[in-house]
């Protein structure tokens, strides 16, 4: 439960809603206890003298206990969080707000087109056209979430910070590019450490901007315009929260897997992030790392086994 309050917390999800309400900063507060069990607790069993540590702690686990019937989702939600992470192989295409054919994973959004070249148990193989993009570099690593400044300002921009004032939906997903390099490479085995405590953290444009000339340009000045290459990346696709522990852990399954196909892959790892911190169920995410080279699309699948 630690896990859900300091993920809602850090997201900036604590508004006048249930779930701000539930998952507040103060949860473990006990006037906020007592407030929110006013109902169900007698007020002899929460009021403690000040500093007494042992009350707290009773009261905190008779809260905690209380919680499946005070909010009837909860206990789905804690049963959610133990079935998360999951891998994801396969998906359905819908018809999206641009008019073309998108994966059904992106939502009611507007998504990055790629083609599929090839797929396994492991990982898919795909290729990125060129893309006009607003990025911010922000400092941390993705272990560190330090791309959250940088998706906070993209949607400040995407709401109007700019010198159009023109408000869009934000297309999906927004990428978080991380160099890594790899310390082991060998028997199957492999490691990577981040090259730098930096992050560049991008947004693609919706496929009505087609070049700067209409784009609305970023307000804040650690935003800018810019067109990303077309590449080819190697995916790992999961469900749940993209915690940093859960990223890192996904990462090294697709490394490994990466290395015993003898695929080459460049510094570049990205986070690709697809749903709004407030969405609890049916969340999409992505990891990829970048091919040393584009190819002929069928030399990508010879390896795969």
């Amino acid at each position: 439960m630690e896990l859900l309050i300091i993920f809602c917390y850090l997201f900036g999800i604590v508004n006048n809603n249930l779930l701000g309400q539930v998952f507040s900063p103060d949860l473990f507060n006990i006037s906020s206890i007592k407030h929110l069990l006013s109902e169900t607790v007698s007020s002899n069993m929460l009021d403690s003298k000040a500093g007494s540590s042992a009350e707290d702690e009773k009261a905190e686990n008779f809260f905690v206990a209380m919680l499946p019937q005070k909010i009837p989702f909860f206990g789905s939600i804690m049963k959610y969080f133990k079935e998360m992470n999951d891998d994801i192989h396969d998906y359905s295409y819908v018809l999206g707000p641009s008019g073309e054919h998108q994966p059904s994973f992106c939502g009611h959004h507007e998504c990055q087109n790629f083609t599929l070249i090839c797929k396994n148990d492991y990982y898919e193989v795909r290729r990125y056209p060129a893309m006009n993009v607003i990025k911010t570099t922000t400092k941390g690593s993705i272990l560190k979430w330090g791309y959250l400044e940088g998706i906070y300002k993209l949607f400040k921009y995407a709401r109007g910070r700019n010198n159009k004032d023109a408000t869009f939906p934000m297309t999906v997903p927004i990428m978080v590019e991380e160099n890594r390099k790899m310390l082991s490479k060998s028997k199957g085995i492999s490691i990577t450490e981040p090259l730098n405590e930096s992050l560049v953290v991008m947004l693609s444009l919706p496929s009505k901007y087609k070049d700067n000339t209409d784009t609305p340009l970023p307000s804040d000045p650690q935003l800018h315009y810019g067109k990303y290459p077309d590449n080819v990346v190697y995916v790992k696709m999961f469900t749940g929260f993209a915690l940093p522990w859960t990223w890192s852990e996904k990462a090294q399954s697709l490394i490994k897997a990466l290395v015993r196909h003898n695929q080459n892959i460049t510094d570049k790892a990205y986070l690709a992030y697809y749903n709004k911190p407030s969405q609890i169920f049916d969340r999409h995410n992505e990891i990829m790392f970048q091919a040393k080279e584009i190819k002929t699309d069928v030399s990508y699948c010879h390896n795969l086994i």
